[in-house]
């Protein structure tokens, strides 16, 4: 489990024997007075590989790359692995972006080069996202997902959502009623096996008009078709089915609709189970502390249990684990991660 502290630390904790971690001091250059000064990342991501972490540079616009090296002394070491910023893989989003990247999610379907996908509030342009070749630095593509909207905060902690197939994007959340998603076309290149990442659609493929302000937004394949969780604020979950002839102007298909207790309150986060052939779960956290963990299973959405008061105050995120099993959350102003064992 790797966590970034406001200390300036990313930390790599093994989950099977809790007490062994590594760290790594976050630095970065201050050019203006040629100083080298504590930094702390905003967001971040395993690569597919599990052993590389992207990381966003608060205040100083960089991506930057943490790898998990074996140590000399594996052998004897209780952990046998140090942490290493890859430091001529750093680079700087200022050609793009203006201003700090507020989320990124890494392609995991995508073998070509290590594709990251980023999420900034431009004042000029609104939400920009943009795609970059983690392995040399550059921007190879980026959209517009929409325009500003709403307040400050809405806006400056809207997460990105990527489908587990790698085919769709869009914003978590936002002051809207609607969903706008995006393609992440790819094509196939001569002498390559896999599709190579070539663009993200200019304008949004589908529309999700789901009625209600969306809080969050998530993914899930279940019989390799791509499914999109909407949460709405007011506690609305709804399904919708992406499986349909976009390009023909077909309409996505919402399946099914969940209302959580009306003594609950508003929707803040959700994540979906990523595991291929698994019982898709959802997991969704409202702003009192509360853990819903849901199954959707034949075109219905069925609440399993709830669990009361995760955390003293709001949960500022919440992840599967990639088998499924288990689900964490995190504080808002917490040093704490909780594990909460689903299966």
């Amino acid at each position: 489990l790797a966590s970034a502290g406001l200390d300036g630390q990313l930390r790599v904790k093994n989950l099977v024997q809790k007490e062994l971690s590594m760290s790594t001091n976050i630095k970065y250059s201050n050019t203006d007075d040629n100083l080298i000064l504590k930094g702390n990342l905003g967001k971040i991501a395993w690569s597919p590989d599990n052993l590389t972490i992207v990381g966003t540079l608060v205040h100083s616009g960089e991506l930057a790359f943490f790898r998990m090296r074996k140590k000399k002394d594996a052998a004897t070491s209780k952990f046998p692995f140090e942490l290493i910023e890859l430091s001529k893989r750093r680079f700087a989003t200022d050609s793009k972006v203006q201003g700090d990247i507020n989320a990124c999610v890494v392609d995991y379907t995508h073998s070509n080069f290590l594709l990251v996908l980023t999420l900034s509030n431009d004042p000029a342009h609104g939400n920009v996202s943009v795609a970059w070749d983690g392995t040399i630095g550059q921007a190879v593509g980026s959209a517009i997902l929409g325009t500003n909207s709403g307040t400050a905060s809405s806006t400056s902690t809207c997460p990105i959502r990527l489908s587990p197939d790698g085919k769709f994007l869009c914003r978590g959340g936002g002051s809207s009623d609607q969903v706008k998603v995006y393609e992440v076309e790819k094509k196939k290149i001569k002498g390559e096996i896999n599709p190579v990442f070539d663009r993200i659609s200019p304008k949004g493929v589908m529309t999700l008009t789901a009625g209600q302000k969306v809080a969050d937004v998530c993914y899930f394949t279940d019989d390799n078709t791509s499914v999109a969780v909407v949460c709405c604020i007011n506690g609305l979950i709804q399904v919708w089915d992406l499986n349909v002839e976009y390009r023909l102007r077909e309409d996505p298909k919402r399946v099914c609709e969940y209302q959580l207790p009306a003594d609950e309150s508003e929707i803040t986060h959700v994540a979906g189970s990523t595991t291929t052939g698994a019982t898709n779960r959802i997991a969704v956290v409202t702003a009192n502390g509360s853990l819903h963990l849901l199954t959707y299973a034949n075109a219905c959405l069925v609440l399993d249990f709830t669990i009361d008061e995760t955390h003293e105050q709001r949960v500022a995120d919440v992840k599967f684990c990639p088998s499924g099993d288990v689900v964490y959350t995190r504080g808002e102003r917490s040093k704490d991660v909780f594990s909460w064992k689903v299966s």
